[in-house]
């Protein structure tokens, strides 16, 4: 049986944290992209936010948010969704669902704004 595990995201920017893998020096971006949901309720349409949290590894990819995406970017992400948990300080387990990006496309960019292309994935 064929299975799938993808996820399609088309938001703005909110947030990026650039953050270095423990033990190396090697960086990756996590950023947090906005989507909205709506839909009708007693013939009004009723709009929320909703928040994902987008994980980036790919050097050249990294290197590009940094150089170039900030706040309030439209951006397409394709990847797939991971689930991990940890225990805080206090011994609370805090479960976190996360997508792991494997294509970041810039749907905003300027034509004349001289900023390249998203690079190829380089996993």
């Amino acid at each position: 049986m064929y299975t799938r595990n993808e996820v399609d995201l088309i938001g703005n920017i909110g947030r990026i944290d650039l953050k270095t893998r423990e033990g190396t020096d090697k960086q990756y971006a996590v950023l947090n992209i906005a989507t909205n949901d709506r839909w009708k309720k007693d013939g009004e349409v009723q709009e929320k936010a909703v928040w994902h949290r987008v994980v980036v590894f790919a050097p050249r990819t990294v290197k590009f948010i940094n150089d170039y995406l900030k706040a309030g970017r439209y951006v397409a992400v394709k990847g797939s969704l991971d689930y991990y948990n940890y225990e805080d300080e206090s011994g609370n387990k805090t479960y976190v669902t996360q997508v792991l990006c494997h294509q970041l496309d810039v749907l905003d960019r300027k034509p004349d704004s001289g900023e390249p292309a998203a690079p190829e994935n380089d996993d």
